[in-house]
């Protein structure tokens, strides 16, 4: 039963309480809105700054940025993101925790997790390569 719903049901017995619980529902979304931001954001930046280090690995042919250090602090930058759409997607379903969101939100903390995990091992794979 989602939050809305708790507050239409508390509506006929006291006004002030739907109010304040639907309040709390408007809140959580934002939240909600301000962790998928922040995860957008990450990745924006790391995808900026992966192309401008690529920029200058292939045309200035600087030896400051390898490819592989690239690669890793994209997958880095990836992997943060992934943590702040794993946080959006939980505080979404405490929101409207109905069986079609908690089957929705396990699906994808599982793809999440999966990409996650893939990630790591490339990054291992990289920072052995690296030393």
């Amino acid at each position: 039963m989602s939050l809305l719903t708790t507050a239409n049901q508390v509506w006929q017995n006291d006004p002030s309480l739907a109010f304040l619980i639907h309040g709390l529902n408007s809140i959580f979304i934002f939240i909600k809105f301000i962790v998928a931001l922040f995860g957008s954001i990450a990745i924006l930046i790391g995808a900026v700054l992966a192309g401008f280090r690529y920029f200058l690995y292939q045309l200035c042919q600087s030896k400051r940025y390898t490819l592989d250090q690239i690669r890793l602090d994209l997958a880095q930058t990836m992997i943060l993101s992934l943590e702040f759409f794993v946080a959006s997607d939980v505080i979404e379903t405490m929101i409207a925790p109905d069986f079609r969101s908690l089957g929705l939100l396990a699906i994808l903390v599982a793809i999440r997790t999966f990409l996650n995990f893939a990630m790591q091992r490339e990054i291992s794979t990289l920072s052995q390569g690296k030393s």
